[in-house]
């Protein structure tokens, strides 16, 4: 992310305007907007209570539009954010919306490429408390994926994993890796313990988590990819150069 926000995202704005500027002064709103793009916000009242967030590639015309369609009358003061061309704007407003969740936005959008961290939480939080119990109650687990010992094949790769040591640890914490395999893509956790978490699994190794996803031996760390500062989605064996 470090090369995205290497230049000013934001480059002019606005905020708390009277809407009554576009017919009292039209000339001035295009000196300064022109057919500028950037995210707007539309409020109501004194306490400005916000009404509508939306994104414009053409921010004055975008805003006389309000005026006349269904949100005219609904709002009389509006903010503006000039911004940079970005592929990174649509994924912006989201963000925007998600968190002030206008009434007047029928859709918030979607994180696409976000991952919905609730479940890793929770696995987390279940592991913590795994331990905890272990310590209160003294319970010594020689396989804690499969206390039953039921599924021998998974049985043995996941004690194969405990044996080694975690081989991403200090490099990927926290962060999530992504696999494609006969076009379906898979996506894991690397815990701060230097752990894989994959479908509900621990392992050690990039070739541990590997096997999962193919049924059979693989070169893990060609396998799975992690994404770097730019962006890009590259493989793990780029971290072993």
């Amino acid at each position: 992310m470090l090369s995205f926000f290497s230049q000013t995202l934001i480059t002019g704005h606005l905020e708390l305007i009277t809407s009554t500027v576009f017919q009292k002064y039209p000339e001035l709103i295009a000196e300064l907007i022109g057919e500028q793009h950037g995210i707007y916000a539309l409020y109501k009242g004194k306490n400005h209570r916000l009404v509508y967030v939306g994104l414009a590639r053409d921010l004055k015309k975008r805003l006389k539009q309000h005026q006349r369609d269904k949100l005219a009358g609904k709002w009389d003061h509006f903010s503006l954010y000039i911004t940079r061309k970005s592929e990174h704007m649509r994924e912006l407003e989201t963000f925007v919306l998600r968190i002030a969740n206008p009434k007047a936005n029928i859709s918030l959008g979607k994180l696409k490429n976000s991952e919905d961290l609730k479940k890793v939480l929770k696995s987390r939080y279940q592991e913590v408390k795994r331990r905890e119990e272990d310590i209160i109650f003294g319970n010594k687990r020689s396989n804690a994926q499969n206390p039953k010992g039921k599924g021998k094949k998974g049985a043995t790769s996941r004690i194969k994993a405990k044996s080694a040591k975690p081989v991403l640890k200090g490099l990927l914490s926290g962060k999530t890796i992504k696999a494609t395999y006969k076009g379906k893509e898979y996506k894991a956790h690397v815990l701060y313990s230097g752990r894989i978490q994959f479908n509900g699994a621990l392992y050690n190794t990039p070739s541990g988590a590997g096997r999962a996803v193919c049924r059979r031996n693989v070169n893990g760390w060609n396998l799975w990819k992690y994404r770097t500062a730019n962006g890009q989605w590259e493989p793990l064996s780029n971290l072993r150069r």
